[in-house]
C-alpha cells in the first residue's frame, strides 16, 4: 500500500517522454493491483503538505543526514501526543462496590463497639444498686453510733444526778459515812453501767449484723458482675455471628454485582479497544506517510547510487519503519 501511495504521487509529477510513460503505465498497473488494500487502511494522507514537501527542489547532491533524522523524530513526538490513551472515564457509571472483609478482630471490635452502651448501662446499673446498698448500711452505722454516745452521754448525766441525790438525802439523814450510803451509791451506779452496757450490746450486735449484710453486699455485687460478664459473653458472640453472616451477605452481594460490572467494562474496553486500534493504524499511516515523504523529498535530487547508500543509515532504517521498503522502490523506479 505504501509503495503505491508513493508511486502514485510520482505519476504526478513524472515528464512526458515515452520511457516515463512506460513506467506510469506500469506504476497505474501497480496501483490497480493495490485498490483494495489501500481501501481497507483507510488511511488518510493529507495531499497539500505532501505535495507541498515533495515540490520543493534540492540544488545540491549532498543531504544533512542528521538534519533528516531530527525532522524524523520532530514528526515521530509530533504524532506521539495524538494517540489515544484508555482513561478511566470510559468506565464512569460502571464503578465496582468495595467488597468489606473485616478480620476476626475488626469484627470482635466492631461487635464490641455496638454492645458498648448495653455493657456500660447494665454495668452500672449493678454498681449503683451495689453503692447505694452500702451507703444505706453505713448510714445505719453511724446512727446506731450516734444513738449509743447519745446514750452513753444521758446515762452518765443521769449517773452524776443520781449520785448528787443520794449524797444529798444521806447527809439529811446523817448517814452519809455509814454502809448504808455505800450501798446505794452502789447499787444506782450498777442500775447505770447496767443500761450501758445494754445499750453497748444492742449497738455491737446491730453493726455486726450491718457487717454481715455488708459482706453479703460485696458477695451480691461480685456474683451479678459475673453473671452479667456470662451475659454479655453470650451476647457477644451472638452479636459476632450475626455480623459474620452478615458480611458474608454483603461479600456476596458485592462479588455478584462486580461481576456484572467487570462484563460490561469488558464490553466498554473492547468496543474502546476496536476504535482505539484503528485510529492508531490511521495514524501510523499518516505519521509513515509523512516521513516517507520528507525522506524522498530530501533525497530525490541524488542519483539511485547514492540514494540507496544514503537508506543504508541503520537509524534511518528504524525512523521509516514499515515505510523504509517502500521508500527504497520508490528509489530503484524513479531516480536513475
Amino acid at each position: 500500500m505504501q509503495t503505491e501511495v508513493l508511486n502514485k504521487e510520482k505519476d504526478k509529477k513524472q515528464n512526458t517522454n515515452t520511457t516515463e510513460e512506460a513506467n506510469d503505465t506500469n506504476l497505474n498497473k501497480d496501483t490497480t493491483t493495490n485498490s483494495n488494500i489501500q481501501s481497507n487502511t483507510n488511511v488518510v494522507v493529507d495531499s497539500g503538505a505532501s505535495s507541498s514537501s515533495l515540490n520543493k527542489s534540492t540544488s545540491s547532491n549532498s543531504v544533512d543526514i542528521d538534519q533528516i533524522k531530527n525532522e524524523l523524530d520532530k514528526i515521530e513526538n509530533d504524532y506521539a501526543s495524538r494517540y489515544p490513551v484508555l482513561d478511566d472515564s470510559v468506565y464512569d457509571g460502571l464503578e465496582y462496590k468495595p467488597v468489606e472483609t473485616p478480620s476476626e478482630t475488626e469484627i470482635e471490635k466492631i461487635a464490641t463497639e455496638q454492645l458498648e452502651d448495653y455493657r456500660n448501662s447494665n454495668i452500672s446499673n449493678i454498681q449503683n444498686d451495689y453503692y447505694s446498698e452500702m451507703s444505706n448500711l453505713n448510714l445505719k452505722e453511724s446512727e446506731i453510733k450516734n444513738d449509743l454516745q447519745n446514750t452513753a452521754t444521758e446515762l452518765n448525766s443521769e449517773r452524776e444526778a443520781g449520785l448528787a441525790g443520794t449524797q444529798a438525802e444521806n447527809i439529811s439523814q446523817g448517814i452519809e459515812r455509814s454502809s448504808i450510803a455505800s450501798n446505794r451509791q452502789r447499787t444506782f451506779n450498777a442500775s447505770i453501767d447496767k443500761e450501758l452496757e445494754l445499750a453497748l450490746n444492742k449497738a455491737n450486735n446491730e453493726i455486726a449484723e450491718i457487717s454481715l449484710k455488708r459482706g453479703i453486699a460485696e458477695s451480691e455485687f461480685q456474683q451479678a458482675i459475673e453473671n452479667f460478664d456470662i451475659t454479655y459473653a453470650n451476647k457477644l458472640e451472638n452479636k459476632i455471628s450475626e455480623l459474620n453472616k452478615e458480611y458474608s451477605k454483603k461479600q456476596a452481594e458485592a462479588l455478584e454485582y462486580n461481576d456484572r460490572i467487570e462484563k460490561q467494562r469488558e464490553k466498554v474496553y473492547s468496543e474502546w479497544k476496536k476504535w482505539a486500534d484503528e485510529y492508531t493504524s490511521e495514524l501510523n499511516a499518516k505519521k509513515g506517510m509523512e516521513k516517507a515523504y520528507y525522506v524522498i523529498d530530501q533525497i530525490k535530487g541524488l542519483s539511485k547510487r547514492e540514494a540507496m547508500e544514503f537508506l543504508k543509515d541503520t537509524d534511518l532504517i528504524k525512523a521509516l519503519g514499515n515505510w523504509y521498503t517502500p521508500v527504497v522502490d520508490y528509489v530503484q523506479r524513479v531516480l536513475n
